[in-house]
């Protein structure tokens, strides 16, 4: 169901047991490797009904995150170095042990100077490769937003007469809409080559019996996850 064809897009987020290493947690992403499911770790602290300080596990942060992604207006909206509002974690893990996390397919936290608790980078548990569209929450997201509207305004069409107009109007419902999800920026053409890398192409309508096939190309839209700085001192 959680496929486009199932109708009904969907991430699970989930997160291990107490006490489990990064090297656990890196083995459940793996065992999960899937765009559609995100591995939250470490655990968090928090106060219990008593007000004592108490160390929960990866699950409750996993809880969070998952909140904090229904709550957004925009799906295309990254959670990378988002603020999370947290009163500690179980493991302080080293930049070393971070950034085996992040190639693993690990969601995980660090704590920022100055700011607090912070989303070290949005990411599924899918490692079969470096594409975007299935490492990023966000550009899953994306994606899962424009084939919804997609869907949604080409409804209509099902029990109309098949005809070459029909094709025509299909297809000029498509761009429109897709026009629209370039505004919201869900998807977006490569402002260094947006010719040869727009957001969206190859809008093509087939039909077989009774049945009409839509196909497009999209480019959801990119987090920023690094920010690169170079200082030329003379």
């Amino acid at each position: 169901m959680s496929l486009p064809t199932g109708r009904s897009e969907r991430i699970v987020v989930c997160g291990g047991s107490l006490g489990e290493t990064y090297l656990q947690a890196q083995a459940r992403a793996a065992a999960l490797n899937d765009k559609r499911a995100v591995l939250v770790w470490p655990g968090i602290k928090d106060f219990d009904a008593n007000q004592f300080l108490v160390t929960l596990p990866p699950y409750y942060l996993a809880a969070q995150i998952a909140g904090l992604l229904c709550a957004q207006e925009d799906e295309a909206t990254p959670l990378t170095n988002s603020l999370i509002q947290l009163y500690g974690i179980e493991s302080v893990s080293s930049n070393k042990i971070i950034d085996s996390l992040v190639s693993n397919g690990v969601f995980t936290v660090r704590n920022d100077l100055g700011r607090g608790f912070v989303v070290v980078q949005g990411l599924t548990t899918w490692t079969g490769d470096m594409k975007m569209a299935r490492r990023e929450i966000s550009t899953v997201r994306a994606a899962d937003a424009v084939m919804r509207t997609v869907r949604n305004e080409v409804q209509r069409y099902v029990g109309a007469k098949s005809s070459s107009a029909l094709v025509s109007t299909i297809e000029s419902t498509v761009r429109n809409v897709l026009d629209r999800c370039a505004d919201r920026g869900l998807i977006y053409a490569d402002p260094a080559n947006p010719a040869r890398y727009p957001a969206y192409g190859n809008i093509v309508v087939k039909t077989f019996g009774d049945a009409y096939y839509i196909d497009f190309n999209i480019s959801p839209a990119k987090p920023v996850n690094y920010l690169l700085i170079t200082a030329y001192v003379s």
